[in-house]
């Protein structure tokens, strides 16, 4: 009887005692799959070239993306917001000062909204 068809293919001698191990059916049935997926993978259309071109045409996009994105929200207009934003806080707190500053005009209140005739505003002149 052969080791392929025994029923002890899965186990091997060594020094130290029977060994369980993958047999030859196992290993038949690894290179069969094997062989089978390779036969598929060799009849399928070998189209690099289009496929180049549809990966080309991809990266053009993507790159499109990305341009139009650095210059929507890229490192130079983020500096550039913020030397905006700076100069709008400097001017909101030089107006703020002025109107702590300012006195109302009589008949109106700090805020600038004008007192009803039957109010008082003796405190704000």
């Amino acid at each position: 009887m052969s080791k392929a068809n025994s029923n002890f293919d899965h186990l091997i001698k060594d020094k130290h005692g029977d060994k369980e191990v993958k047999g030859t059916y196992y290993t038949i049935h690894e290179l069969a799959e094997r062989v089978i997926e390779l036969e598929k993978m060799s009849h399928e259309p070998q189209n690099y070239r289009e496929k180049c071109e549809e990966m080309e045409e991809r990266i053009d996009k993507l790159e499109a993306v990305i341009d139009n994105f650095m210059n929507n929200w890229g490192p130079e207009v983020q500096e550039a917001r913020s030397r905006r934003d700076e100069v709008w806080d400097e001017m909101v707190r030089v107006v703020s000062i002025q109107k702590k500053h300012q006195q109302p005009k009589p008949g109106y209140d700090i805020h600038g909204n004008k007192w009803r005739s039957d109010e008082t505003n003796e405190e704000n002149h």
